[in-house]
């Protein structure tokens, strides 16, 4: 079948989304980071969100910017921040200090199913997660919504659609990270 597109962005090789010629099919979006099986929920959402607002005409900038702000002011629901993944082996055979080990420990997973966490700064020298020793302290530590980094979540926004609104002619720092303009308690908030 031949593939016909009316507008068609590519990353990289498999890294792809497409408006069909044909308007009346939905948008075809293949292999980007923001629709991964590991990639956050809200991501996903913006992504197919970012697309569509492209095959309707829409500034593709303004739920982008409108999230971007959410994260930034820590007014995004958290559950729309989870990282699930899913485990491929048993948790003890993992390598030492992986979140699927400590979380899978922790919480007597297995391989096949699935684990989430938020990103946190458990990475920087003075984190409290250094200090803890055990996977059940450590995986509370990665689940609870009080630790989350805002600045990790921006800086994997960035890299995940800076790419994509460059490439649609429109200036990053200014359209999408730039001072903020709105409101967070007057917007609608993606549900689930």
């Amino acid at each position: 079948m031949d593939k016909e597109f009316s507008k068609f962005y590519i990353q990289e090789k498999k890294h792809y989304w497409g408006i069909w010629s044909n308007g009346d099919k939905e948008p075809l979006i293949s292999g980007m980071d923001a629709v991964k099986s590991n990639s956050l929920q809200l991501f996903e959402k913006l992504q197919y969100q970012l697309v569509l607002d492209i095959k309707e005409d829409r500034d593709p900038t303004i739920n982008l910017k409108k999230y971007y702000q959410y994260i930034e002011t820590g007014h995004c629901d958290s559950e729309l921040l989870r990282i699930h993944i899913n485990l491929t082996k048993n948790p003890q055979d993992y390598k030492s200090d992986l979140i699927q080990k400590t979380i899978g420990l922790a919480h007597n997973l297995r391989s096949g199913d699935t684990a989430w966490y938020y990103l946190t700064d458990k990475d920087d020298r003075q984190s409290d997660y250094r200090k803890l020793k055990i996977n059940e302290e450590k995986a509370a530590y990665l689940q609870s919504p009080t630790n989350i980094s805002k600045q990790r979540y921006l800086d994997m926004f960035t890299e995940r659609f800076r790419p994509q609104v460059e490439a649609l002619g429109y200036d990053y720092e200014n359209d999408i990270a730039g001072l903020l303009t709105l409101s967070p308690s007057t917007e609608t908030i993606i549900k689930k």
